[in-house]
């Protein structure tokens, strides 16, 4: 009996720290963030490295943004995970929706090639 004791207050001391409620609709401090990043994140496909580091500062300095001001976007959103989910949703929505238009752009493209061979 005694060995269930402790480990049955323990869980219960640690329930409500688990249960506490999640602020799911918290808005991002920085919502224009999340474009630099997920343009950040088509950047870094270059397969130059340099020209890909190289197009990333130009995007942040575009952004009037620098090290300090990301380090300082990233430590608000470490804060809360329920900020990086809503964080990393936003820009996977960004990034899906950039392909559905590239495919939609290679399709035309591919599609004038072949009436112009006609």
């Amino acid at each position: 009996m005694q060995k269930l004791f402790f480990p049955a207050v323990l869980i219960l001391a640690l329930l409500p720290g688990c249960t506490k409620k999640i602020d799911k609709d918290e808005p991002l401090r920085n919502p224009e963030f999340v474009r630099i990043y997920a343009e950040a994140a088509l950047l870094k496909q270059d397969p130059d490295s340099l020209r890909a580091r190289q197009r990333i500062d130009s995007l942040l300095l575009a952004h009037d943004m620098d090290s300090t001001k990301l380090a300082e976007e990233i430590a608000y959103l470490r804060e809360k995970p329920q900020r990086w989910k809503k964080f990393y949703q936003q820009v996977v929505r960004i990034l899906d929706t950039k392909r559905k238009e590239a495919r939609k752009r290679r399709q035309a493209e591919r599609d004038s090639s072949a009436a112009g061979k006609k």
